[in-house]
């Protein structure tokens, strides 16, 4: 019971923490900022987590590291279509923007490309955590697209570096254009991945 107990205050501590990191820059915020973030003593604070680096690591571990990683949201199967993965696909992102709207926090995307910023700086090798979530990331889609084609669902002849960027920087541009004004619109990423996907599908 202690241990869950101290699983839960933990989370807690990083789930608080990781607004407040979104809203002021790591350099910015003071053990006194997570004391009333938390709501919990500096003493009650760092028996979770050592210091204020350790739990901006943590933050960054959960809330970026583990949220973009692919392999931990998609799962391709023998039978998994190229379609099917799409709109599982979109329906993470949505998840994900439902998430981060009930932060309340203003241009919460803007906000989340700041932490993002951040974390080149004050994460210990955050670029090579980076890196291999990108090379994952594509060899996911490569393997959804190469199914796809060999099950005849998109045309032989499609490209598969191509398509992968199509995907893959359709879906970052769109999120970093909008996270400059209002934020992700699900509905142009389904248009947009709609519009690809047609594209590529084999005619019957």
């Amino acid at each position: 019971m202690k241990t869950e107990d101290t699983k839960t205050t933990k989370d807690s501590i990083i789930d608080a923490s990781f607004k407040l990191f979104m809203e002021k820059s790591y350099d910015r915020v003071t053990v006194p900022d997570i004391e009333t973030a938390t709501g919990l003593t500096r003493g009650s604070i760092f028996y979770h987590v050592r210091n204020k680096e350790d739990l901006f690591v943590k933050v960054i571990d959960k809330y970026i590291i583990d949220t973009q990683h692919i392999k931990k949201k998609m799962q391709v199967h023998k039978k998994t279509t190229l379609e099917g993965f799409l709109q599982k696909y979109i329906k993470g992102v949505k998840n994900t923007m439902d998430f981060m709207y009930s932060l309340s926090i203003k241009n919460v995307y803007k906000s989340y490309f700041f932490l993002i910023m951040q974390a080149t700086i004050y994460y210990p090798h955050f670029d090579e955590k980076i890196q291999n979530i990108i090379d994952t990331e594509k060899k996911v889609w490569e393997k959804i697209i190469k199914q796809a084609i060999q099950s005849g669902e998109i045309n032989e002849d499609t490209n598969i570096k191509e398509a992968i960027i199509r995907f893959r920087c359709g879906f970052h541009g769109l999120a970093f254009m909008r996270s400059l004004t209002e934020g992700m619109d699900i509905n142009e990423l389904t248009e947009y991945y709609t519009a690809t996907y047609m594209s590529l599908k084999k005619k019957v």
